[in-house]
């Protein structure tokens, strides 16, 4: 996870954070983005590629406004437990500790870390730490996105089950 790139969102400065996760069947990594604003936590537009597909495709979070209310919800479960001195592969960080009200987790963070902070998480018995910080990172998604349009995405699988 890493910042590639940054975007007004309004009045607020956002980021582009892109992730590389699950492996695809050749072994490489799939990669997303989101543009998130720090201040608030909201996601604005995500950027992927889809399996099988080299066009990146671009989807507005706005639309999904319902996920809004329930992240409101969860991020109202955490309060802050102080500050600690945290070390993980990437140094030595002062963070301020979050904890879960319902004991499910921990998050350190630092403002020095970037414009999201994370330093190291605990949650459901998996562990995340910051290995190293990465300063000029570049976007492994390539390419000009397209509107993600659901509909016209299950009319090509429609086709194409009906023509194989």
């Amino acid at each position: 996870m890493y910042v590639v790139d940054k975007e007004m969102v309004g009045t607020e400065q956002g980021y582009w954070i892109e992730l590389g996760h699950g492996e695809d069947a050749s072994g490489n990594l799939k990669y997303g983005k989101m543009l998130v604003t720090p201040a608030d936590f909201k996601f604005h537009k995500m950027v992927f590629v889809m399996p099988g597909q080299t066009q990146p495709m671009e989807m507005d979070m706005d639309a999904t406004k319902g996920h809004h209310s329930e992240m409101e919800k969860e991020v109202e479960k955490w309060h802050s437990v102080g500050t600690e001195s945290i070390t993980v592969p990437a140094g030595t960080f002062s963070c301020e500790h979050w904890t879960s009200d319902e004991g499910k987790g921990d998050v350190w963070a630092s403002t020095k870390v970037g414009p999201m902070g994370l330093v190291k998480s605990i949650e459901n018995g998996s562990t995340m730490v910051l290995t190293r910080i990465i300063t000029d990172a570049k976007t492994k998604i390539t390419g000009t996105p397209v509107k993600f349009d659901p509909r016209a995405m299950m009319q090509q699988r429609m086709q194409q089950q009906q023509n194989p």
